[in-house]
């Protein structure tokens, strides 16, 4: 269950282990800004599939977004990496490994150990919801000791539905079916998988981007819809304008990118660096590429959490 569905993918160059220039993807990038006491600048985690076949998770450096220099590779068979401050110095990254797909997160007690790949807590999941695979991580939240990531399951082996769980003290996992997220989709029309999801924060309140696919065993039948985990299931967001599709996209794909003042006219924009300037839409008709995002407010500056 490597799902490259939801990615922001730019070409960068990067400096392998032998200092020999190669360029790679930044597939499913999250970028954060780097404090200045570290050297200032942004770090991002990422993945890229590499001529081994498998996927290669790793963390970059970039004074310009432009350019980037690999720090660490994480090692073949890991990918969707998720970075979460722990409300410390440290960072909880995780990501999804195979072989036996499943959520590996790692903690890392200061910003500087993260590039080195110098973990001071390791845990690999159980898959405890399928047979077959757990993965692609989003972490939604680090409360001390637990760590509260999202992911997908392939329920009965057969098609991927959402799970939400939690990681005591790196030692004590805990998964279980996300099922207001599962029929908030299906109400609007998702037949297929239900896979990459993020949360973010629209005018202070929370949100859930998530990809649904409304044709089964359909690539092209995935809109992204949002979802209010205040208000639960029955309601999804009205449609926005398909032109925001492939931004969109960007953004689950665990992007956290810089916040940035938009520009140009009230209702017009939509930046992949994170700032919307969002109008009221109506409600659409729930065709098979509308894309779902609730922009309800006139005016006013989006910024992702």
């Amino acid at each position: 269950m490597t799902n490259s569905d939801m990615t922001s993918t730019a070409v960068s160059q990067v400096s392998s282990q032998t200092d020999q220039p190669v360029s790679r993807t930044t597939d499913t990038a999250e970028i954060t800004p780097v404090p200045e006491a570290y050297g200032g600048g942004c770090l991002a985690v990422c993945h890229t599939a590499l001529a081994d076949g498998r996927f290669h998770t790793a963390v970059a450096t970039s004074t310009d977004l432009r350019t980037w220099t690999r720090r660490h590779d994480f090692g073949p068979g890991t990918s969707q990496p998720s970075l979460y401050a722990d409300g410390t110095a440290g960072r909880v990254l995780a990501y999804e490994r195979d072989p036996a797909n499943h959520i590996a997160p790692r903690h890392y007690p200061s910003l500087a150990a993260l590039p080195a790949g110098a973990a001071d807590h390791a845990f690999d999941a159980a898959r405890t919801l399928s047979r077959r695979a757990e993965g692609t991580p989003d972490i939604t939240a680090v409360h001390g000791d637990s760590v509260e990531p999202t992911g997908h399951y392939r329920a009965g082996c057969d098609i991927d539905r959402q799970l939400h769980a939690t990681l005591r003290d790196f030692t004590v996992w805990r998964a279980r079916a996300d099922q207001r997220l599962d029929l908030a989709l299906v109400a609007w029309g998702t037949a297929g998988n239900i896979g990459d999801r993020s949360r973010i924060e629209l005018l202070g309140r929370p949100l859930v981007l998530a990809e649904g696919r409304r044709l089964r065993d359909d690539f092209g039948s995935r809109p992204v819809y949002a979802y209010d985990p205040v208000q639960g299931p029955g309601r999804p967001a009205p449609a926005a304008h398909p032109r925001r599709q492939r931004l969109l996209r960007q953004s689950v794909g665990h992007a956290a990118h810089r916040p940035r003042r938009p520009s140009g006219p009230p209702g017009q924009r939509l930046h992949p660096e994170g700032g919307v300037r969002a109008r009221r839409v109506r409600r659409a008709r729930p065709l098979a590429r509308t894309v779902r995002v609730a922009l309800t407010r006139r005016d006013r500056d989006v910024t992702p959490a």
